[in-house]
């Protein structure tokens, strides 16, 4: 049985951060992955410092009162702003539902900051990329070789299954598939050369459904996918252009229809 796939590129990216004023109070992240690639050259500052001061400030806002953090880091490393600074003040919620990123004195940590609008001051939170080191070896591995390396080219997004019928011949609102994102779905991306198949890699997108391969070079490529309700021939053949880029491409597939396991041999799908 014949099946359509649709390879969607889209370039987005939002985080908004919910606040309530209960006890119960919580914040919410609500944002499609945005990986290195994309927030490195949109956030303010991007540094490593190791925190030597924390202090708690209340301030006066549009809004009213506002209690906030004020985290003093020794810079170690820096990508983006902070030039020739050793010290900076970072600022951030100081908890209770306004999305405050929890500092620790003598902890070193990988610092996004966006510039504040209304006090200039340099502010991050748990909506932001910022992390233990510990826990960024991904986001550094990649800031330090952008450096160097001027063609590099990062390829993420989602692998989601299309809302469909299951049953041929049913009414549109009838035995609809909700669709949604595809975790677990293995992916494999693989150079096409003159020469033939160039090197692979392989990972797995993740519980929300999302992918993320980094250092590619310019050239064409072929995805394939693999794992449950899909097809042996979902293929999509595409160009990586000169970097560095970050490309948001989201692999949007038609479920199996009940009983059929593989689907037709059908040749991949060709980007122009």
């Amino acid at each position: 049985m014949k099946r359509s796939s649709a390879l969607l590129l889209t370039v987005l990216a939002m985080v908004i951060c919910l606040q309530t004023e209960t006890d119960a109070a919580a914040c919410t992240c609500m944002s499609p992955k945005r990986p290195t690639c994309e927030v490195w050259w949109q956030t303010s500052a991007i540094f490593v410092g190791r925190v030597t001061r924390i202090r708690t400030v209340s301030e006066e806002t549009s809004d009213g009162r506002r209690v906030a953090k004020l985290a003093t880091l020794r810079v170690r490393e820096r990508w983006q702003g902070v030039q020739g600074e050793r010290e900076v003040v970072v600022g951030t919620g100081a908890g209770g539902g306004d999305c405050g990123f929890e500092f620790e004195q003598g902890k070193t940590y990988l610092v996004y900051a966006s510039q504040s609008t209304t006090n200039g001051r340099l502010e991050t939170g748990i909506c932001s990329r910022t992390a233990l080191v510990e826990q960024a070896a991904a986001d550094l591995t990649y800031l330090r070789l952008v450096e160097t390396a001027d063609k590099i080219v990062s390829l993420y997004g989602m692998v989601y299954r299309d809302r469909q019928a299951l049953e041929p011949g049913t009414r549109a609102d009838e035995q609809l598939d909700p669709g949604g994102p595809m975790p677990g779905v293995e992916i494999t991306i693989q150079e096409l050369t003159t020469a033939g198949n160039g090197t692979a890699q392989t990972l797995t997108s993740d519980t929300e459904g999302w992918y993320e391969f980094d250092e590619l070079r310019p050239g064409r490529y072929e995805i394939r996918l693999s794992g449950p309700d899909i097809g042996a021939n979902d293929r999509w053949r595409f160009r990586i252009p000169v970097g560095p880029a970050c490309i948001w491409r989201n692999i949007i597939v038609d479920p199996l229809p009940p009983g059929d396991q593989d689907g037709a041999a059908a040749p991949p799908h060709e980007d122009p």
